[in-house]
């Protein structure tokens, strides 16, 4: 259990949150662990607390409870799982104006990403395009390239996605920086076989293990043995850790939807 003042904190409840999430087991894992989840930060519990409500059929009280903004101390991570569960609850106004009121926290890649789940999640798919564009002139570093990577594989955009591909392509430094697995990831999620198969190329170089010659992700196999599955290529491949955390949330294995 990750207590408030251990390294890492915020990292291991954000991976919590998606673990209960995928089991369904928020109100049993609080009702055990009462104590351990009162010593984590009070941003956290919220966090916590908002899904045990979602899971018990209380989803009017789980909107309730993130729309509010934390007054702090204020934490990158929470304030984006906070976002980011409020886009999964369908309340994209009320986690645009969360993130209007976080924006000057957040450092400006986070910022930028929250901005692009946001309207991903809009009706007009125009505002994605544009507001990934203000992303993308943010790739300036390793850590930049890894979010923008796991934003496309979050919410998968083939015109997106193709910008990046020519940033990079065009860029030698960006190149140098990455490993070439994470980008063949977001292409293969958002559907380009030809980036696919080019970065794919660049990341042998890199890698002594290849990437398998897969066409799509199968967010609902939990099988190892099946090359299009999470669990296999997050095994496989040396993918940094947003990217893996992202290819993760998605897994929506079929019993899972059935609870």
């Amino acid at each position: 259990m990750a207590l408030r003042g251990t390294p890492r904190t915020a990292q291991w409840v954000r991976s919590l949150v998606l673990v209960l999430q995928q089991d369904q087991t928020a109100g049993r894992f609080a009702e055990l662990n009462r104590d351990r989840v009162a010593a984590l930060a009070p941003h956290a519990q919220l966090l916590l607390q908002a899904v045990v409500l979602q899971q018990a059929d209380r989803l009017p009280a789980a909107k309730q409870l993130l729309r509010v903004p934390f007054a702090g101390p204020l934490n990158a991570t929470y304030m984006l799982v906070q976002i980011d569960l409020l886009l999964q609850m369908g309340e994209t106004d009320a986690a645009r104006a969360l993130l209007g009121h976080y924006s000057s926290a957040l450092p400006g890649v986070m910022a930028a990403v929250a901005q692009y789940w946001i309207s991903s999640a809009a009706p007009d798919p125009t505002l994605a395009l544009v507001d990934f564009a203000d992303l993308l002139r943010l790739a300036d570093s390793p850590g930049a390239l890894e979010e923008i990577a796991a934003a496309l594989i979050k919410y998968p955009s083939a015109d997106c996605f193709a910008r990046f591909d020519r940033v990079l392509r065009a860029s030698p430094a960006l190149r140098q920086a990455i490993q070439g697995q994470e980008i063949w990831v977001a292409a293969v999620a958002c559907g380009d076989q030809p980036a696919a198969r080019f970065w794919a190329g660049l990341a042998r170089g890199a890698s002594a293990v290849a990437c398998p010659p897969i066409r799509r992700i199968d967010y609902w196999s939990m099988d190892p043995a099946n090359p299009e599955s999470v669990p296999c290529l997050v095994n496989l491949l040396s993918l940094p850790r947003e990217v893996i955390s992202t290819l993760l949330s998605r897994v929506r294995p079929p019993a899972a939807t059935h609870r």
